[in-house]
């Protein structure tokens, strides 16, 4: 099995080919031909997409191979499509079922008021049938007290005005950092946000961070 994470394909496809490469190359047995699939896990770019798309070709050409891309980008999803109807699009879920998420990430009593019980269902319907909103709100609302104000506040903040589901998801993440307990802990987010993704951080921190 390969497991391998890529967002950006300009600058990780070299990398990407080399490890399938090796990868197949380490499962043939004798002369026989192995097949694959490749998953590319929530892609943000295409710049190259063709380019790698001929590199994968080139290193197994029998049939029977595959390659899923997982996205949030309709512009990404109709670029790597190699047939028309081949692009699923996972539907929205029920408010039940994010209202689930959202308890089983609070770790939410079984039972609650029932003024909490209103606020509740009034930020599930603004998840909008969004699962990663419903987890990323779950998560937040763990470190909250189980009060109607707290509650009101994320009800009521400006996090829910877009209703495209990327830019929902981004101010979500923004409500968490914002929600933090530890203004040291934001110094670090803050931090680690100068890094481009998939940075190897060593092990030492820089001291000034704290400071």
């Amino acid at each position: 099995m390969l497991e391998h994470f890529i967002r950006d394909i300009p600058q990780n496809m070299n990398a990407l080919i080399n490890i399938l490469k090796k990868k197949i190359g380490q499962a043939k047995r004798g002369k026989e031909q192995i097949k694959y699939l490749l998953v590319l896990d929530d892609v943000w770019s295409v710049e190259k997409w063709d380019e790698l798309k001929n590199h994968i070709m080139g290193i197994n050409k029998n049939g029977g191979n595959g390659v899923i891309v997982t996205t949030r980008i309709q512009n990404v999803a109709s670029k790597v499509q190699a047939f028309p109807n081949q692009m699923h699009q996972p539907g929205r879920v029920e408010d039940e079922e994010c209202w689930s998420i959202i308890k089983e990430r609070a770790l939410m009593a079984s039972s609650m008021s029932h003024e909490l019980e209103l606020i509740a269902k009034e930020i599930v319907k603004q998840c909008r049938g969004v699962p990663l909103v419903a987890n990323v709100i779950g998560e937040t609302m763990s470190n909250t007290e189980m009060n109607p104000r707290a509650w009101l506040e994320i009800q009521k903040s400006g996090i829910w005005g877009s209703s495209k589901s990327v830019l929902k998801v981004e101010s979500v993440l923004k409500l968490s950092f914002d929600r933090l307990s530890s203004p040291s802990l934001k110094k670090y987010f803050v931090y680690c946000a100068m890094f481009p993704k998939d940075y190897c951080f060593g092990k030492k921190i820089d001291p000034t961070v704290d400071g």
